[in-house]
C-alpha cells in the first residue's frame, strides 16, 4: 500500500441533534480533524450495524443518554487534512447523517468517554460561536437554529393531579428577574420535531421526576408581543406511578395545592391561574 492510500481515511458516521430548552447538546473533540472543536454526539457505524442502532449506541457511550425517538434531519460531507497524534499527515473524507432526537434523562456525561470526546454540555443556540463548531456540523447547526427561530415558541404545562385531588406547583428562584416567590405548573418549551404529548411528559419528568398520563387540554393562550408568536398550552394530567416529587435545579420548592387556594397563589403567569380555574370547573362537572 503506498503512502497516499495509507494516509487516506473514509469515515461514515451518524449523529443526533438533542435540543433542550433552546440548548443543543454538544461534545468537545479530543483528537482527530476536529480536535478542540464542538461536535454533535455520535460516531461511526460499525460493520453489520443498522444506522439507528449505531445512533442509540453512540449516544449511550458518549453522553450516557438513552434515546426515546429519532427522525432523520439532514446529511453532510466534508473533506479535510490534518496531522494525527504522531504528526503523520491524514486526508479524511467524512460523511455524516443527522437525526433530530428526543430523550428523557436526568444528567449527561460531562467527562471524557476515553475515546475522542472530552465531555458533553448543552450550549444555548443564541450564544453559539459558529467557528468553534466542527466544519461538517456547522451547516447542520445553522439549519437547526434557523428552523427553531422560524417556528412559534410553544410551551406546554401540566396541571398534575395527585390521588387526593390536589395539583402540583413549582416555585421559581428569587433573582433579578423574579423578585418574589412565584409559582408555576411543571412544563416548558416543546422541542423541534417533538410530539406534543411526549414533550409534556418529558418536561414534567425532568422537572418533578413524576410519570404522568395526559387527560386532556384545558387552556390555550398567546402571550407576549414577540414575533414569532409564543403560545402556552395547559393539560390536565394524572400521576401513573409513585407520587415522589424530585424537583430539578430550575426550581427551589414544590407544594400540592387545593383548588380552593387558587386566589392565594402568586402566579408566574396569569394564564396559569386561568388554567387552574378552568380545571376546577371541569373537575366539578365530572371530568
Amino acid at each position: 500500500m503506498n503512502n497516499l492510500i495509507a494516509n487516506q481515511r473514509f469515515h461514515f458516521g451518524v449523529y443526533g441533534i438533542l435540543i433542550n430548552d433552546r440548548r443543543i447538546l454538544m461534545v468537545k473533540k479530543s483528537r482527530g480533524p476536529y480536535k478542540g472543536m464542538y461536535d454533535l454526539p455520535g460516531g461511526g457505524v460499525e460493520f453489520n450495524e443498522k444506522i439507528e442502532d449505531a445512533l442509540r449506541r453512540e449516544f449511550k457511550e458518549e453522553v450516557n443518554i438513552v434515546l426515546d425517538n429519532y427522525k432523520f434531519f439532514n446529511y453532510n460531507e466534508y473533506f479535510s487534512e490534518y496531522s494525527n497524534e504522531k504528526n503523520e499527515p491524514r486526508k479524511v473524507h467524512h460523511v455524516g447523517l443527522y437525526y433530530l432526537v428526543t430523550a428523557t434523562f436526568k444528567s449527561i456525561k460531562k467527562d471524557s468517554d476515553g475515546q475522542d470526546s472530552l465531555g458533553a454540555e448543552f450550549i444555548d443556540i443564541n450564544k453559539f460561536d459558529i467557528e468553534s463548531i466542527s466544519p461538517i456540523a456547522r451547516p447542520v447547526i445553522k439549519s437547526v437554529i434557523s428552523a427553531n427561530m422560524a417556528k412559534c415558541n410553544i410551551g406546554e404545562y401540566g396541571i398534575v393531579l395527585n390521588r387526593q385531588g390536589k395539583f402540583l406547583i413549582l416555585q421559581l428562584p428569587i433573582n433579578e428577574e423574579f423578585t418574589r416567590k412565584l409559582w408555576m405548573f411543571p412544563g416548558g418549551r416543546l422541542e423541534s420535531g417533538e410530539q406534543p404529548e411526549l414533550g409534556l411528559k418529558r418536561e414534567v419528568y425532568e422537572e418533578t421526576g413524576l410519570k404522568v398520563k395526559i387527560v386532556m387540554p384545558v387552556h390555550t393562550a398567546r402571550w407576549g408581543i414577540e414575533n414569532p408568536a409564543k403560545y402556552s398550552v395547559f393539560y390536565i394530567c394524572r400521576i401513573t406511578g409513585k407520587e415522589d416529587v424530585k424537583i430539578s435545579k430550575e426550581h427551589v420548592a414544590y407544594k400540592w395545592v387545593d383548588f380552593k387556594e387558587i386566589e392565594k397563589i402568586y402566579w408566574h403567569n396569569i394564564n396559569s391561574k386561568i388554567a387552574a380555574k378552568k380545571t376546577r370547573e371541569m373537575l366539578a362537572h365530572g371530568f
